[in-house]
């Protein structure tokens, strides 16, 4: 049996062909989950659904948490370890049509971070390799829109390092599954992933429909990690673009415009993930649920989603919704009966061997702030508030799962929730 977790305005539970409306704002939660509700915690009710014709009554929930890092939270890096800068570089400008954004050289800690990303066409240019690295660090925390961060720790591009290679999260027998993938929407991904597949990418799965939610590939970069290729379903409305400078045409083989949609991680209960996703600032938008997984995705776009489209009951309309957004999402993966099995070891976050993704990344305008809220939340500290080198200032979270979140103080103003123009 599938489930539906939707965006307010209310929470309702289908059993059998009853709804039971919830008087409070909170969740629309359509169909029958296959075993206990799991809904955002504080707000998740100790509640067994089953199909009986007529449930007990509900009690109205708590208040979903809320924001605690202020304003205008950005979405902005997720970070993967790599082998050779110069065998990602092609695959992410070329193949991807990314651009490189700046870099940032830690001499002393002996490696080097790489940021892609997809700018708008008017944007200020970095500073240049020879400015102060402190400057380019404070370009890029004042961007709006979502990079990969690239972290070549020096040597392993030597064959003579012995160096075996990061993994890719998605192999259990390694002991490394938790990280998923990238997702990038474009207009032809069995075009894309042709293209891909003849200018030498590895394709892991051939871009075709994927049950009743759209047309989807997946290609794997020089070291991989997976990425998702995800068939635009219709043209977005302006109300779905920010304003401003149009971004500029791609120059890889992704179409005109892609949008770096998606990073996917599994979690063990999604009730505590999302709560804690919540707090980072993010909304919940939809999901999409399958008979033995469910996918949930929060973002944090310039206005709310529709209840007809991300609300809507009917799977393949959410999809369509889905596809056609344009702000970068968390897509979180819940295998069903994990949450309840005692035998589950849990997920791997990618920074005991076997290492390979690292984090997420997000900016916001007070880093101590928002650590000791999220303290007092109860979630995990890593590394403390403070300067790290000439990079600005950072902290680093653990999520439910023990994902790693770095937290990142903003440069210059809070500006407006993004998502990528049209």
């Amino acid at each position: 049996m599938a489930f539906a977790v939707a965006a307010p305005p209310r929470l309702r539970i289908t059993s059998g062909s009853r709804a039971l409306p919830w008087s409070r704002p909170g969740y629309a939660v359509t169909g029958t989950p296959p075993s206990a509700l799991s809904v955002p915690r504080p707000c998740r009710a100790a509640v067994r659904v089953t199909m009986a014709s007529s449930p007990l009554p509900l009690p109205s929930p708590p208040a979903a948490p809320k924001s605690v890092v202020g304003a205008n939270p950005i979405f902005a890096q997720t970070m993967l370890r790599i082998a050779d800068p110069t065998r990602s570089a092609p695959f992410y400008t070329d193949i991807l049509g990314m651009s490189l954004l700046t870099t940032l050289e830690f001499p002393d800690l002996k490696f080097s971070l790489y940021f892609y990303g997809y700018p708008p066409a008017d944007e200020e240019p970095a500073p240049p390799a020879s400015a102060p690295q402190a400057d380019r660090a404070a370009w890029l925390w004042a961007r709006p829109y979502p990079t990969v961060e690239l972290t070549h720790n020096w040597g392993t591009e030597d064959p003579a390092s012995g160096f075996g290679g990061y993994d890719n999260g998605n192999d259990a027998e390694s002991g490394g599954r938790g990280y998923g993938h990238l997702g990038v929407i474009v207009d032809d991904p069995v075009a894309t992933v042709g293209a891909m597949e003849a200018a030498g990418v590895k394709v892991t799965r051939p871009a075709s429909p994927f049950q009743d939610v759209g047309v989807l590939g997946f290609v794997a970069d020089p070291d991989g990690y997976l990425v998702e290729i995800i068939r635009r379903e219709r043209p977005a409305t302006a109300a779905e673009g920010t304003s401003g400078g149009a971004s500029p045409p791609s120059t890889g083989l992704v179409g005109p415009d892609p949008v770096l949609a998606q990073t996917m991680l599994r979690v063990r209960d999604p009730g505590a993930s999302v709560a804690f996703y919540r707090r980072l600032g993010l909304t919940y938008l939809t999901s999409l649920s399958f008979d033995s997984f469910s996918l949930h995705f929060l973002g944090a776009p310039p206005a709310e989603p529709p209840v007809d489209a991300a609300g809507s009951d009917d799977r393949p309309t959410r999809a369509s919704w889905l596809w056609a957004f344009r702000t970068p999402t968390v897509e979180l993966t819940h295998n069903h009966g994990t949450e309840t099995d005692p035998e589950f070891g849990g997920y791997h976050n990618g920074n005991s061997e076997p290492r390979g993704f690292g984090h997420l990344g997000f900016i916001v305008s007070d880093v101590g702030a928002a650590v000791e809220a999220l303290r007092a939340a109860g979630h995990k500290v890593v590394r403390e508030a403070g300067p790290f080198a000439d990079a600005g200032v950072i902290a680093f979270v653990a999520d439910p799962d023990g994902y790693l979140v770095e937290l990142i103080q903003r440069e210059g103003g809070e500006g407006e929730p993004y998502a990528k123009p049209i």
